[in-house]
């Protein structure tokens, strides 16, 4: 639905991405541009979970096709809408009710400016439901408030330090 607005699927990965610099064979000549579900992709948007299963009282199996209500965002300004996401995931949605949760395995917190290996420093770019872009620290992403998350329960019950 957001591909008139973007229009080149490149936009999609960013260059700071490693598997940008992976070798891959030269695409097929087509007359169809690139389905933007099919191209690679350094981002991850955001599965509410927790609104549909607190709020909307719907579980995992019952949200497919729908979307969330923007009047159920109450703090925009601190909500992450989509994110970097790990070198090599193929997760297209958050979902931190999946497994151990996506904001624990799926996330990159630290692509940019991060001071090599085993540092704590590093940034990773997120997109607001206010409609910002920000870059966001390492270890401010989860805690004190897990900025995936849209309910006040989850926002402070779902922290991690890192």
């Amino acid at each position: 639905q957001l591909h008139p607005y973007y229009q080149e699927v490149a936009v999609l990965a960013c260059p700071n991405d490693k598997e940008r610099t992976v070798r891959r064979p030269p695409p097929i000549a087509s007359a169809r541009p690139v389905n933007p579900d099919d191209a690679r992709r350094s981002y991850i948007i955001n599965g509410w979970n927790d609104f549909f299963q607190d709020v909307m009282k719907q579980n995992f199996a019952e949200i497919n096709g729908r979307g969330m209500l923007e009047n159920g965002i109450r703090r925009p300004t601190d909500t992450i809408v989509f994110g970097e996401k790990v070198t090599g995931s193929t997760h297209y949605y958050m979902d931190a009710f999946e497994g151990q949760g996506n904001d624990v395995d799926q996330i990159e917190r630290a692509r940019h400016l991060a001071g090599g290996r085993g540092s704590t420093a590093g940034w990773s770019n997120y997109m607001f439901a206010d409609g910002s872009a920000r870059l966001v620290k390492r270890g401010k992403l989860l805690y004190p408030l897990n900025l995936w998350m849209v309910t006040d329960y989850w926002r402070t019950n779902r922290v991690f330090s890192n």
